[in-house]
């Protein structure tokens, strides 16, 4: 293994280590609270975003990790917590090549990641939903459909908030991250 691979995957998993700590507080979702927001995906993207892609893959296998050792709802949460990180990072990834972006650039690189997480996690929350816990779906949407007041079936309601929660969820990662990774590069890391 040459020194430099050597010295991504210690970058990955001090900050993998960094996003695990950074996960533990817990922030619901309004309207769905087994939706959490995860604060250890800033960390990573961060990664992505300063031009590091290989530390950020390696973070993110040790903040999954973490979570099947130490999270909640094993191992369907972890594992849904790592598809929505990695498809965000996918929409990060063309994006980190030429430094950390800013003005237009960041625009698009939040918009692809967004979208990819929410196209991913919208489908695998519908296949966890429909075949792991159907019953969960008519009484999330009951307390959406009270809130909110919309029509939809209570499968779209859910999902509909899901993907609400994932755009959220990708500004409070992306946004910040974008600022780390700047810093980081002025510098002279990773």
């Amino acid at each position: 293994m040459r020194p430099r691979d050597r010295v991504a995957i210690a970058q990955g998993a001090a900050v993998g280590a960094l996003a695990s700590a950074l996960g533990m507080v817990q922030i619901p979702f309004p309207l769905v609270p087994y939706l959490i927001f995860d604060l250890g995906e800033i960390p990573v993207a961060a990664l992505m975003l300063a031009g590091s892609p290989l530390p950020s893959l390696v973070a993110s296998l040790v903040y999954f990790g973490v979570l099947n050792a130490m999270g909640q709802f094993v191992p369907i949460g972890p594992a849904l917590r790592l598809a929505a990180l990695l498809s965000m990072l996918a929409g990060l990834y063309p994006f980190s090549r030429r430094g950390p972006p800013s003005g237009a650039a960041l625009a698009g690189a939040f918009a692809l990641s967004t979208l990819i997480r929410v196209a991913a996690m919208t489908a695998l929350n519908y296949w966890v939903l429909s075949a792991l816990f159907p019953g969960l779906i008519g009484a999330t949407a009951d307390v959406i459909r009270r809130y909110l007041g919309l029509g939809l079936s209570p499968l779209g309601l859910v999902l509909l908030m899901t993907a609400a929660f994932n755009v959220a969820q990708s500004a409070l990662s992306v946004l910040p991250a974008a600022a780390v990774a700047r810093a980081l590069r002025a510098a002279g890391l990773p």
